[in-house]
């Protein structure tokens, strides 16, 4: 997983956390490329071998995926529903609407960890898991794998768990959350009991409204609008190189 790849070398400022290479760059299984740089030659770069090079979204078109999602959202919201139908159909949206900010939030991270060094070394003395991530240091590829599952292997709607990740990691506080936190206990009735919730040792139906799904979205919105605000300056940084050589981040 790498940024960018640039070929002919451009001018580049060398405090950046990019890789310069004279002639031609040759990546194959044997080279261990960082997830964090940029690569640039002042002749070509190719990739090969068995290794399969990932370039990173960008912070803001993480963000972008999102809002498209919570488009399509809003689109389903407005459709002619029968009757009888609607809190099945509300229900699914609300699923949705939760599984899209789950994703934003993994792949938010994911791409300011593996896009940013200093991100990505805190990351790895920081992080806890089964393997020590400082073992794979060695071998990119592993490195790299292992980053991917471990970040998607967090319960992202546990906003507790994922929020002090961010704050280990990325040194940002998730916006408050105790609204969006009893959202979310709700969507595990819907997932897990199949839409009935437990209440004085009875189960009860809840009936999902199109008001629900609107307050969940709007809920979701401004929480993932605060956090790309508090995220800007490490967004900034993400983009700094980019902008230096004119390519969009959007």
């Amino acid at each position: 997983m790498v940024k960018e790849m640039i070929s002919p070398l451009t001018d580049l400022d060398e405090d950046n956390v990019v890789e310069v290479y004279e002639g031609d760059l040759i990546l194959d299984d044997t080279y261990k490329a960082k997830p964090y740089c940029i690569y640039a030659a002042t002749g070509g770069v190719v990739a090969l071998g068995t290794e399969t090079l990932y370039v990173l979204f960008s912070p803001a078109a993480v963000y972008t995926m999102y809002k498209k999602e919570m488009e399509k959202c809003q689109e389903f919201l407005q459709l002619s529903i029968p009757q009888h139908l609607q809190s099945d159909h509300y229900r699914h949206l609300y699923i949705n609407i939760i599984g899209a900010l789950e994703l934003f939030l993994t792949e938010l991270l994911e791409s300011l960890v593996l896009g940013d060094r200093d991100n990505y070394t805190r990351f790895i003395k920081k992080a806890k898991f089964k393997v020590p991530l400082s073992e794979l240091e060695e071998s990119a590829s592993d490195m790299q794998n292992t980053i991917h599952k471990a970040i998607h292997g967090i319960n992202a709607h546990d906003l507790r768990t994922i929020g002090k990740v961010y704050k280990d990691v990325l040194c940002v506080d998730f916006p408050d959350y105790s609204a969006l936190g009893r959202k979310i206990k709700t969507r595990h009735d819907f997932v897990h009991r199949n839409g009935y919730g437990v209440t004085n040792k009875t189960i009860d139906y809840i009936e999902v409204t199109s008001d629900m799904v609107r307050s969940l979205m709007e809920t979701c919105n401004l929480f993932t609008h605060q956090l790309m605000v508090n995220l800007q300056q490490k967004i900034d940084k993400w983009n700094e190189v980019f902008h230096m050589i004119g390519i969009s981040t959007d």
